[in-house]
C-alpha cells in the first residue's frame, strides 16, 4: 500500500527540482546508490516537456491516462501500465486532461549493475544496456504476457527501496537484475540500429539548446547546420522524435517555463512574456489561453485560490 502522505511530500519535492532546473540535469540518487523513486501529479502540469536524461526510468500508471511519446514510439498508457524508457531516451508525457494521470516511477543509473568481472552476463547483456545497442517495447499493458511476473518484479523493487531494511542496497540490485530478467523473457528488449542511435543524439543536442535559449530567437537552419543535417530532413526527424514542429514545441516550452514564473514570482505579464522569449505579451496571453485554457491571469489566480483552500 502507498504511503500517500509520504506519495504527496516526494510530489512537492520533485516539482521544487523541476522548477529551479531543466528535469535532466536534476540528480537522482547518489554516486553510491544511483537511484531514486517519485511520483508524478498532473494536475496542474499536464506535460512532462519532452527531454531525456542518461538514466533509465521506469512508469507505472496508479491511475488516470496519459500520452507517452518515447524517441519515435507513441503509446497510451492507462492504469496498471508499464511504461519503459530507456537511458537517453528522448521522451514526453502528456496527461489526459478528463482522466489525470498520476503515476510513480524508478529513475536509475544502469551503470549500478555492472561487474568487474566481465562474466557472460557483463558481456551479453551489461554492456549493451549500458552503452545503448539495447532497445525496449515502450509498454508493458495489463494483459500482456509475462505483465504479471514483470508487474510483480517492479513493485518488489519499490517494497525494498521503500522498506530499506538492512543490506537493501544489495536486495535492489538483485531485484533490478530479476525485473530485467523477466522483460527478456517477455520480449520486451531487443538490439539497436545505428542510423536511429545518431538521430536520437541530434535531437538530444538540439533540446539541450532549446532548453538552455528558449528565451532567444531560434531558428530550423540554425538547429539544422547544428546537427549536420539538411533543413527539411532535420524538420522531419524532429517532428517524429517530440510529435511537434520545431516552433510549437519551443512555443510550448516557453509557456511551461512561463507557468513556473507565474506560481514563483510577481513579475507582471508583461516581464513574463518578456522573459521566456515572446515577442509581444498578446501573442503569449493568445497562446497561452489556447493551451491552458485559460489567460496567464486567471491561471495565476485559480492556483492561489487552491493553495489557499487546500
Amino acid at each position: 500500500m502507498i504511503d500517500m502522505e509520504t506519495a504527496n511530500q516526494n510530489e512537492r519535492e520533485v516539482k521544487e527540482k523541476v522548477t529551479d532546473k531543466l528535469e535532466e540535469i536534476v540528480k537522482h540518487g547518489d554516486k553510491f546508490l544511483p537511484f531514486s523513486r517519485y511520483f508524478g501529479d498532473c494536475r496542474i502540469f499536464k506535460d512532462v516537456y519532452t527531454h531525456w536524461h542518461k538514466e533509465m526510468e521506469c512508469i507505472y500508471i496508479r491511475r488516470g491516462r496519459g500520452t507517452f511519446q518515447i524517441n519515435k514510439a507513441t503509446v497510451v498508457g492507462r492504469e496498471g501500465d508499464l511504461i519503459l524508457i530507456e537511458k537517453e531516451a528522448i521522451h514526453h508525457i502528456r496527461s489526459s486532461r478528463r482522466d489525470i494521470l498520476h503515476f510513480e516511477s524508478i529513475v536509475f543509473d544502469l551503470k549500478m549493475m555492472q561487474c568487474v568481472i566481465e562474466d557472460l552476463c557483463q558481456i551479453a547483456f551489461v554492456e549493451p544496456l549500458i552503452k545503448k545497442k539495447v532497445t525496449f517495447n515502450p509498454i508493458v499493458r495489463t494483459g500482456d504476457d509475462g505483465y504479471q511476473e514483470i508487474s510483480q518484479a517492479f513493485f518488489y523493487i519499490l517494497k525494498i527501496y521503500q522498506e530499506k531494511e538492512a543490506y537493501y542496497y544489495v536486495a535492489l540490485k538483485a531485484a533490478l537484475f530479476q525485473f530485467f530478467y523477466q522483460l527478456l523473457r517477455g520480449g520486451y528488449m531487443e538490439m539497436a540500429q545505428e542510423e536511429e542511435t545518431r538521430q536520437i543524439e541530434a535531437i538530444k543536442m538540439v533540446l539541450d539548446y532549446i532548453h538552455a535559449h528558449y528565451s532567444e530567437s531560434i531558428t530550423a537552419k540554425e538547429m539544422a547546420d547544428m546537427v549536420h543535417y539538411s533543413e527539411y530532413h532535420f524538420m522531419k526527424l524532429f517532428k517524429v522524435y517530440t510529435g511537434k514542429t520545431l516552433i510549437s514545441y519551443i512555443n510550448e516550452y516557453r509557456i511551461e517555463r512561463s507557468k513556473y514564473e507565474l506560481l514563483k514570482t510577481n513579475q507582471t505579464i508583461d516581464e513574463i512574456a518578456d522573459q521566456v522569449g515572446f515577442c509581444t505579451t498578446s501573442y503569449y496571453i493568445q497562446l497561452f489561453q489556447r493551451i491552458e485554457g485559460v489567460t496567464p491571469n486567471k491561471f495565476r489566480k485559480e492556483q492561489v485560490l487552491e493553495g489557499i483552500h487546500s
